[in-house]
């Protein structure tokens, strides 16, 4: 079998009580970073074999070592800081992750994401599972150079940024890859932005043509995956955006998927959990790749009527081989630390159903 599989997920998961408080102990130095990281493994080996237990055949660490779903990842690359403070979002306090540019951008060899999905592939590999590593991909970063007027070293350069991207991305592919990384997954909901009306209104009022942004972000693309070893599979997750159970886009498709399904992914999760997304027509243009059709909402309690889902399928049906279907949720359920407004027993209803849609196709 080849990623992404019938029955896969997205990556992130709400983190259980016990994490959060250890969490909140080390930011008031009531605990070091040796406990709180030993939390985190008990934490991670239990997420783990409770995804087995559930039929999984694809496990990741639910990003539970992580504040921010993009800010560590992109933190701990050389030539950029991370630091946090406190804001309001959506009429809650809420923190927030804030990242800087303040040197040229490279890799770091020794970035604690390596270590991290190792630890995460040694507990996968007991059960006989696929170990999936899922990173921020690196539009989030290319367009607040064009559209914020922060300060950062290549000012609003964003060609030169994504040059220097590339060779990021391409080291961290071959990085992952020798520590035993095969399925390897993008986050990058900013290629929705590109079919958004209000922030296609911030590009051009920044001065800058939303066609050469959609170009830069195709060939940033292109050269990252050029980079992919023949035996590794990438996938593209992209979304209306996902903090709180909030969205930040509210855009169809139809303008993007002549762009995004040019490129040599292995495999694109996307919504279709919301009917307005659902135009299976789109499918067509598919290049062989396959589809992870995000059908199941991880933003409410509220369980999808599944006869409703299975009919979604079967409409997707008629437009790509049924081959190429893999489910999923639309996103992630906790693209922060402070996850979305759903409960523990809500996430793993809505995991059970994703596995039942997903055995219809069997």
């Amino acid at each position: 079998m080849t990623a992404p599989y019938q029955t896969d997920l997205v990556g992130s998961f709400l983190r259980p009580a016990k994490l959060q408080q250890a969490r909140r102990d080390f930011r008031d130095k009531k605990i070091t970073a040796s406990q709180l990281a030993a939390i985190e493994d008990e934490a991670i080996e239990q997420l783990i074999q409770k995804l087995v237990a559930h039929g999984y055949p694809v496990v990741t660490d639910g990003e539970f070592r992580r504040g921010w779903y993009h800010s560590d990842f992109l933190g701990a690359l050389e030539g950029i800081k991370l630091s946090t403070y406190t804001m309001n979002l959506f009429g809650e306090e809420t923190l927030v992750g804030s990242t800087a540019i303040t040197g040229p951008v490279a890799w770091n060899p020794r970035h604690p994401f390596i270590d991290h999905f190792r630890f995460a592939k040694k507990t996968a590999d007991k059960y006989g599972v696929a170990t999936k590593l899922d990173i921020p991909g690196p539009n989030m970063v290319l367009i607040d150079t064009i559209t914020t007027d922060q300060e950062n070293y290549y000012g609003h350069d964003f060609r030169r940024l994504a040059a220097d991207f590339v060779k990021v991305y391409q080291a961290a592919i071959q990085s992952f890859y020798e520590a035993g990384c095969r399925y390897l997954q993008l986050d990058d909901p900013v290629w929705v932005c590109l079919v958004d009306d209000n922030f296609l209104n911030k590009i051009r009022q920044a001065g800058f043509d939303p066609e050469e942004v959609r170009q830069v972000f195709f060939d940033t693309a292109q050269e990252i995956l050029a980079a992919k070893p023949a035996d590794m599979d990438i996938t593209l997750h992209i979304c209306q955006g996902n903090l709180r159970s909030k969205k930040f886009y509210d855009a169809k498709y139809d303008g993007l998927v002549d762009t995004i399904f040019q490129l040599p992914f292995s495999g694109f999760f996307m919504e279709f959990d919301d009917e307005k997304y659902c135009n299976f027509e789109l499918l067509e243009k598919l290049q062989g790749q396959k589809i992870v059709l995000g059908l199941v909402n991880t933003q409410s309690d509220e369980l999808e009527d599944k006869a409703r889902l299975l009919a979604r399928i079967e409409r997707a049906k008629q437009h790509v081989d049924p081959k190429q279907i893999c489910i999923a949720t639309q996103c992630g359920f906790a693209s922060t630390a402070a996850g979305n407004l759903i409960s523990e027993a809500g996430q793993w209803r809505k995991l059970d159903l994703v596995h039942e849609l997903a055995e219809s196709l069997r």
